[in-house]
């Protein structure tokens, strides 16, 4: 049945997007039995280490951080962007008291 599943996820291309409940539960099922399967102990503790670094948690941004991308995002829109060029030739004259 998994294997099946994992078939038909593979072929009809699951996305974020369209994800389910079921879909993660297939998901963590293929991947414990990869892992109970993994006999090598260097292989598994480097697995470790990686599952253990990932951060659990979103990062949540503050009203003034938000403000600031929405800001950013706008007058990307509105044609307001500089050339990486334009921007070093700036801080340099602000530097400098040009």
């Amino acid at each position: 049945m998994i294997r099946r599943n994992w078939i038909r996820w593979k072929k009809n291309g699951w996305t974020k997007n369209k994800k389910t409940m079921k879909d993660l539960t297939m998901i963590k099922e293929l991947v414990v039995r990869k892992i109970q399967s993994i006999q090598d102990g260097e292989y598994l503790e480097t697995l470790l280490k990686q599952l253990e670094s990932r951060p659990q948690d979103k990062v949540k941004l503050t009203d003034a951080e938000k403000h600031l991308i929405n800001t950013g995002m706008e007058d990307y829109r509105n044609g307001r962007v500089m050339s990486q060029e334009e921007v070093e030739k700036e801080d340099e004259e602000w530097l400098h008291g040009k």
